[in-house]
C-alpha cells in the first residue's frame, strides 16, 4: 500500500480523489504544519507500517524559493536515514495548479503567482466559489482531466507515475 502525506485537508481531499479514480488504495496522512521535523517524525512513523512499500511526500512551493523548499526535503531526507521507500515531490505553487492544469487545460498552471486566486476566479465565472475544503477537493479530483493535467503539469505527472508503479 502507498502512503502520502499532505499538507491540508484540502489537498486530503484531492489526493484521496484521484486515488479513488484510479482505484488505487492508498492511506492520506496530514503534515499538520509546516515544519520539516514533524514531518521527518511522521513519515518515521509511516514507515514502519508493514503494508506500506511507498510513501509520497508532497510539498507545496506557494510563494516560496524552489530551491529552498528542495533544502529542507533534503533535510527531511537526511534525518529520515535508510527510509528508502519515501519519494518527495515538490507541488509548483499548490495542489490547486494541477486542479488548474486538468480541469482548464492551463498549459503554464505550475507558473501562475497564486493558483488558489485564478481557480476562484474562474469557478466565478461558471457560478461557483472555490471553498477550501475536503470535500469541495474531493469533487474537483473528480472532475478533472487527468492526461490534461499530466500534459500540463510535470509535478502532477510525476506524483501519478508514482502512483501507478
Amino acid at each position: 500500500m502507498i502512503a502520502i502525506i499532505v499538507e491540508g485537508v484540502s489537498d486530503k481531499g484531492f489526493i484521496e480523489g484521484i486515488a479513488a479514480r484510479l482505484k488505487i488504495t492508498c492511506r492520506v496522512r496530514l503534515m499538520r504544519g509546516n515544519r520539516p521535523n514533524k514531518a521527518a517524525r511522521l513519515i518515521k512513523s509511516v514507515s514502519v507500517l508493514r503494508d506500506i512499500n511507498k510513501i509520497i511526500f508532497l510539498k507545496d512551493l506557494h510563494a516560496q524559493d524552489e530551491n529552498k523548499i528542495r533544502d529542507k526535503i533534503r533535510g527531511i531526507m537526511e534525518e529520515i536515514g535508510e527510509i528508502n521507500k519515501v519519494y518527495p515531490i515538490v507541488v509548483k505553487k499548490s495542489i490547486e495548479s494541477w486542479v488548474l492544469a486538468g480541469l482548464y487545460n492551463k498549459r503554464d498552471a505550475e507558473k501562475i503567482a497564486d493558483p488558489i486566486r485564478e481557480l476562484n476566479t474562474l469557478l466565478m465565472r461558471e457560478g461557483r466559489y472555490y471553498i477550501k475544503s475536503y470535500d469541495f477537493s474531493r469533487r474537483l479530483a473528480e472532475m478533472i482531466d487527468l492526461n490534461k493535467a499530466m500534459r500540463n503539469s510535470h509535478s502532477f505527472r510525476k506524483f501519478i507515475n508514482l502512483l501507478k508503479n
